[in-house]
This record gives structure tokens, C-alpha cells and sequence, in this order.
């Protein structure tokens, strides 16, 4: 795990409302956007940075923080803190989606394969040519493995 990582989950044990008052306070869309392009390989900068892309992508930063950044320092906590289940109880469907080339320091550093071994019905795929923007690379298949845990539809 990345020394970053590992130093926000110290200070989340440490202090989760403390560090979720902190990071509220700090975080905004523009510093969300600088760390998704520094940390992303050249495949996502491709995508992140083309100006279709960026325009939208930024205009969706703008909004979601746009009543401030307590949505964003709540989610960030509830990652990092000690999770209320075990992974081993959940029996629903989960589908883990990872790009081979995803360069992030904060995504998964074995590309989910510990948290796949422990979820008893996950379906884990690693596709070797996309990186960290796989949700958006591969968003019709993604939406589609969801789709197909639905009844009815």
C-alpha cells in the first residue's frame, strides 16, 4: 500500500471526525482533478485530458461539490475506516472491474484480488489494456454484468 494511503487510514483510526472536519475543509473539485491527472498513467490522460472528456468531467467535479466537500471527506472515511461486515457475509452478486494499466496510488494495489478471494459471489475482471478510467472505458459492459443481476429487466 502506498505510504499515503497508508498514513490517511492511521489518521482515520486515529480521528475520523477530525480527519473528515480536515479534509472537508481542504478538498475542492480543482484539487480532486490535479490528483486524478497526476496520479493516472498515460492511457487515462489520454481520455481524462481530451477536451470532450475534461469539460465534462470537470463540470461534474464543479457540481458534486458544489454544497462543499463534507460528501466527499464522508465517502473518503467510510473507505478508509474498518468496514461494519465482512466481506465473507456479503452474498449478493459484486462485480470487480480493474484496468491492468491503472497507475493510481489510491485504487487497489493487487487490482482487487484480496477482496475478491473474500467475497463469496464476486465476478473479477482485469482487463490488461485499460487503466484506472475503466469505468468510463468499459462503462456499457460494467453496466451491463449489473444489469444482468436484475430480475425482471
Amino acid at each position: 500500500m502506498h505510504p499515503d494511503v497508508e498514513g490517511m487510514i492511521a489518521a482515520v483510526e486515529k480521528d475520523a471526525v477530525g480527519f473528515e472536519q480536515y479534509f472537508s475543509q481542504i478538498a475542492t473539485p480543482e484539487g480532486l482533478w490535479q490528483l486524478i491527472i497526476g496520479m493516472s498513467g498515460e492511457c487515462d490522460r489520454l481520455l481524462y485530458e481530451s477536451d470532450t472528456f475534461s469539460k465534462a468531467y470537470q463540470r461534474a467535479l464543479q457540481e458534486g461539490f458544489a454544497q462543499g466537500a463534507q460528501g466527499y471527506a464522508r465517502d473518503l472515511v467510510n473507505s478508509l475506516r474498518i468496514w461494519t461486515v465482512k466481506p465473507e457475509e456479503i452474498n449478493v452478486p459484486v462485480d470487480l472491474w480493474y484496468g491492468g494499466l491503472d497507475t493510481s496510488t489510491v485504487h487497489s494495489p493487487d487490482f482487487g484480488a484480496t477482496l475478491a478471494s473474500r467475497l463469496p459471489n464476486a465476478s473479477h475482471t482485469i482487463d490488461p489494456e485499460a487503466g484506472g478510467s475503466i469505468l468510463w472505458t468499459r462503462a456499457w459492459d460494467i453496466l451491463a454484468k449489473l444489469k444482468s443481476h436484475v430480475s425482471g429487466i
